[in-house]
């Protein structure tokens, strides 16, 4: 009997988009320039963690659709939890959050089996 593996190498196209959105978040307090501390670490911090996420996927099978989710929630629930009132920051920050988990879900779809 052939038993079927079910570890399936990423697509490097995909780490690379996934990797260039967190790096996104790193930069989006000061390119949008975020008025309180607060709202910068949190997106600098979410953007790191995107980074490690993305980069730790292609040492851990589904590691990315596992983490990600999390990480985007806090994103989208930010804005509101922490009661931040700048429009720039919720609208970059909640379009994002969807961004994000669609560009997770295309870089899981896109895995290639190992052989």
């Amino acid at each position: 009997m052939n038993t079927a593996t079910t570890s399936r190498r990423p697509c490097i196209g995909a780490e690379v988009v996934n990797v260039l959105l967190g790096i996104s978040m790193v930069l989006s307090p000061f390119i949008f320039g975020f008025s309180r501390s607060v709202e910068r670490w949190n997106n600098i911090a979410v953007g790191i963690a995107l980074v490690l996420v993305a980069l730790l996927s292609g040492w851990v099978d589904e590691a990315y659709a596992f983490l990600v989710v999390p990480v985007c929630a806090w994103l989208f629930f930010s804005p509101f939890v922490l009661g931040f009132s700048s429009a720039a920051f919720i609208a970059f920050n909640v379009p994002m959050a969807f961004v994000i988990i669609a560009a997770g879900a295309a870089s899981e779809g896109l895995r290639e089996p190992n052989a």
